[in-house]
């Protein structure tokens, strides 16, 4: 039944072999499920050289990525493209250390046209500065509207406190008295013309939590075997 189904509505080959399913074939098209991206097929030879043009674009702009496209490599990002493709889908990578997980996330983030943004850990940094980034992530999705990946190794989260602050921001699209009223303010203010243009949201603050959930991908990668995994 399901292969019959493939062959008349996917105009499907005999065979599940080389395949791909990512929402970037079929951009502009309109869902089927609301709230899902369409999600299209794509051969292997045409999904390496997509995937090859993302790292000469990645790379010209950032850094030399050090990724080999081997068979997992290239399901991964699949994988990974699949989900970040969706408004605010956030991903559990769980896994060995080593295997591509973030040259994989920066290459998807590259093709879905997102910011990535990762913590830079240093010696002197705490709380403060974990709630730092975090500002500056919700500045971009939830002010500036643009769609952003904030990728968190397990190395990073240096206090259990900081699961708790990425839990909030997962479930809520916010994090309890990250702002004081003063900073909330003025940061608000910046969308409250744009609040006016849509009947959903009743207050500032519910548009600009809206806003976060919409544009803000969250990825989290952990060493599975880890003593503390």
């Amino acid at each position: 039944m399901l292969q019959s189904a493939l062959k008349q509505h996917l105009n499907y080959p005999e065979k599940l072999v080389d395949t791909y399913f990512i929402s970037l074939t079929m951009k502009g098209t309109e869902s089927l499920i609301p709230g899902l991206p369409s999600l299209g097929r794509i051969g292997k030879p045409d999904f390496i050289s997509l995937v090859k043009g993302a790292m000469r674009a990645y790379e010209r702009e950032f850094k030399e990525l050090d990724i080999h496209l081997i068979d997992e490599v290239l399901d991964m990002t699949a994988y990974i493209e699949r989900v970040l493709s969706m408004p605010g889908g956030c991903l559990l990578l769980a896994g060995r250390s080593g295997i591509g997980r973030k040259a994989s996330t920066q290459l998807v983030s590259q093709l879905l046209n997102m910011e990535f943004f990762s913590p830079n850990i240093n010696r002197d940094y705490g709380m403060k500065e974990f709630k730092r980034d975090l500002k500056v992530v919700l500045q971009k999705t939830g002010i500036e509207a643009n769609k952003t990946c904030l990728y968190i190794e397990d190395h990073q989260l240096l206090k259990d406190d900081y699961l708790e602050l990425i839990n909030s921001l997962i479930s809520a699209g916010e994090v309890p008295g990250l702002y004081t009223p003063e900073e909330l303010e003025p940061l608000l203010a910046q969308i409250k013309d744009e609040m006016g243009n849509q009947y959903e949201c009743r207050t500032v603050f519910e548009f600009f939590v809206s806003r976060v959930k919409k544009y803000l991908s969250i990825v989290y990668s952990a060493d599975n075997k880890h003593p503390k995994f």
